[in-house]
């Protein structure tokens, strides 16, 4: 849900600052992010921490900070640092089950993201920010699913 609200919300702020196609990845993303909220909702939650709480708490605070700041430069950053923030359950719980994640979703993530920068047509902190940091997350995601797995199986001989 938090990855839903952020990134339409920087889609929105790139929209404003001219992105171009750069910014057609985030549409995307929200578009895909609500279609799993979605099924989520009908599938049941299960295995929420404390941990996953805070972070949501967190996550959604950052939105009536952005609200008051009233600026696109003060909301794509404090967004993607939400956004960031947003991993730590997805790091926690992969911690736990590696092969809970699809590790090809976040390695794609990482190029689809990339290939969004290339496509921008403004390049500003506004525009730029957000898909910087989906790379970095994605990337360091990927990297550590695949340690997680490569361990847990080194495990179970």
């Amino acid at each position: 849900m938090v990855w839903s609200i952020i990134a339409t919300i920087i889609f929105f702020a790139q929209i404003s600052d001219n992105a171009g196609p750069g910014a057609w990845m985030n549409g995307t993303v929200c578009i895909f992010n609500f279609l799993i909220i979605l099924a989520s909702i009908k599938n049941g939650f299960n295995n929420i921490k404390l941990i996953d709480k805070v972070v949501f708490t967190i996550s959604i605070s950052s939105i009536p900070i952005w609200v008051m700041t009233d600026s696109a430069f003060w909301s794509v950053i404090i967004l993607s640092l939400t956004n960031t923030m947003a991993f730590i359950p997805t790091f926690r719980k992969s911690y736990n089950n590696p092969n809970s994640e699809p590790v090809y979703l976040y390695g794609t993530n990482f190029f689809r993201h990339s290939l969004s920068i290339v496509a921008l047509t403004n390049y500003t902190t506004i525009t730029m920010l957000s898909p910087i940091m989906l790379v970095i997350n994605n990337s360091l995601l990927t990297v550590f699913l695949l340690w997680r797995r490569k361990v847990v199986s080194k495990e179970s001989y």
